[in-house]
């Protein structure tokens, strides 16, 4: 688990070497420093210092230890995202070495001015979160969606947002969902946990001397991170056999960055999205998996303009299977105010799962127990949406609340 600690207001260069850009400070070569140098990507106001470099050559100072990559980075061309899947651990728009190094963490693609036309869906999917950098203005008019996505067979795999279901910051359950000590009947599996909590997962034979119990999220939010990093995938409902699966906790949202030198527009008709997806529901008398909680937005620039939607909302939970039917799986998050449902056939003997954090509440509901089926999948809880820089009022849908440090 990163640090939760509370982030200084102001950026104090040259030690805070991260993409806090202005034009009046390091700007863009302070990214590349901490790319460079280490394995870490900060966000602002996290100490680090990338160690000594060579002096600057000539009128051209430098801080690179690699002094051709100061070169690239006054040679960027603008850059229009295309319409389409990108891939974070494949794509050709990710930089390269020696920009970074041969196993860097991040996809980061850099540009001049970075434009997202509108009725453009930029998808990004893969093990690595997205970073976007401009040393001009970035304005989005379409979408980049960073979320993750459940299974909706036959036809629709599950997809992991860029960098979701690869946290190495989640903390453990407390407790994972778990059959009846004498079998026969399985617990919900506990939301994802990030910047909202991970609701708990239903009981199954609920009110018995020996219930299948549901898993216990981890009670410790991580609302300001302090590295890049993406959401918290949600639990497994407890099966009852081999054969008889509790359903997979739905992945954490992903981890996008967009950091420019000038400004940042997210105009309306604009979004950016980094929502959990919902978990699955169980099989014959298994428990619902939970929803994955929402990943990371940050936004940095000297001005951000808020005219889109932003969200970091968590996945619904999976509802639990009874004895004649499996469970209904639950919702990926919304791009929206609105919590993402829980799966519920509103079959009497069934158990619900649990809706994801959003706006208000941001935690992930309780999955549903139940004293003849298995217990409901948790819902996820929500992600985080930073903003470094001066902005204005709020956008038409931001889910959670936005957090500002001017």
């Amino acid at each position: 688990m990163q640090s939760a600690s509370t982030l200084p207001a102001a950026w104090k260069p040259p030690r805070s070497a991260a993409l806090r850009l202005r034009a009046q400070a390091l700007g863009l070569a302070a990214l590349a420093t901490t790319l460079v140098a280490s394995c870490e990507f900060p966000l602002p106001g996290a100490d680090v210092d990338p160690g000594p470099g060579p002096p600057p050559l000539g009128d051209a100072p430098c801080e690179l230890r690699d002094r051709s990559i100061c070169v690239h980075l006054v040679e960027l061309a603008d850059q229009s995202l295309p319409d389409g899947v990108l891939d974070t651990d494949t794509s050709d728009l990710c930089a390269k070495p020696p920009l970074v190094p041969a196993a860097a963490p991040y996809c980061v693609i850099r540009a001049a001015a970075l434009t997202v036309p509108a009725g453009v869906t930029v998808r990004a999917i893969g093990a690595r979160p997205l970073v976007l950098v401009a040393t001009g203005a970035v304005t989005i008019n379409g979408t980049i969606d960073v979320s993750s996505r459940r299974e909706a067979l036959p036809s629709t795999p599950k997809s992991t947002g860029a960098g979701g279901g690869h946290a190495t910051s989640c903390l453990a359950f407390l407790r994972a969902a778990q059959p009846k000590s004498a079998g026969g009947i399985g617990g919900g599996g506990g939301g994802g946990t990030f910047g909202g909590l991970g609701g708990s997962g239903g009981d199954g034979d609920a009110g018995s001397a020996d219930p299948a119990v549901g898993g216990l999220p981890t009670l410790m939010r991580d609302p300001q991170p302090t590295t890049l990093r993406a959401g918290c995938r949600g639990g497994q409902g407890a099966g009852i056999s081999a054969a008889t699966k509790g359903g997979d906790g739905g992945d954490g949202g992903g981890a996008l960055y967009v950091a420019s030198k000038l400004s940042i527009t997210v105009n309306l008709g604009g979004q950016l999205a980094a929502n959990g997806a919902g978990g699955l529901g169980g099989d014959l008398l298994s428990g619902g998996g939970g929803g994955g909680s929402g990943g990371l937005l940050v936004l940095d620039a000297p001005t951000v303009t808020r005219g889109g939607r932003l969200t970091a909302n968590g996945g619904g939970g999976g509802e639990g299977g009874s004895a004649s039917a499996a469970g209904l799986p639950g919702a990926d998050g919304l791009i929206s105010t609105a919590h993402a449902a829980g799966g519920d056939s509103g079959a009497p003997s069934t158990s619900a799962g649990g809706a994801g954090g959003a706006r208000s509440p941001i935690d992930g509901e309780y999955g549903a127990n139940s004293p003849a089926a298995a217990g409901g999948g948790a819902g996820g809880g929500t992600g985080v949406i930073r903003i470094y820089g001066a902005t204005g009022t709020a956008g038409p849908v931001e889910s959670p609340g936005v957090q500002h440090t001017p």
